[in-house]
């Protein structure tokens, strides 16, 4: 793009950006329909870098996922849908991860659907309350690796 003062200025798409990180030097995978699972995932983050990889992960290993870029707009989603399970972030403004799974304990309707908090926040206090509050585990974002997820999401999902 040519500036009004003739110098020249890029043009971005950050959703092109995001989606060629995610693909570029990786062979797109199709999950057969055989392998699908009728299992149905609420992600929740408030960056959606981190939505987008945690949502792509999950539908590559045959998941029907929605997702929510904070807790109130999650809680919301849950009350229009059955989800089988949440995974949250913890850090997200004007609903944490923490009071989001406070109040899906708190709620009849939704008290039994398992709470995966994946987060930035490693100290043992954290992970501490993550579990006080009711999740059903804990992953910290900095030591990742999508093979445990994935472990993680299925012993939530079927070993309840």
């Amino acid at each position: 793009m040519i500036l009004g003062d003739g110098g020249v200025a890029m043009v971005l798409d950050p959703l092109e950006i995001i989606q060629e990180a995610f693909t570029a030097g990786r062979q797109v995978i199709s999950v057969p329909t055989s392998k699908r699972s009728d299992k149905k995932i609420l992600v929740v983050d408030d960056s959606a870098t981190s939505r987008a990889l945690l949502k792509r992960t999950l539908e590559v290993a045959g998941y029907q996922v929605q997702t929510a870029y904070d807790g109130i707009d999650a809680f919301g989603k849950l009350k229009d849908y059955d989800y089988n399970l949440v995974v949250s972030d913890v850090d997200m403004p004007r609903m944490s991860g923490y009071t989001l799974t406070e109040k899906i304990r708190a709620d009849d309707r939704f008290r039994d659907v398992p709470v995966l908090l994946v987060t930035s926040l490693d100290s043992t206090q954290d992970q501490d309350y993550g579990k006080a509050v009711g999740a059903n585990a804990y992953i910290v974002k900095s030591r990742f690796e999508k093979n445990t997820f994935l472990t993680t999401i299925k012993e939530i999902l079927y070993n309840q």
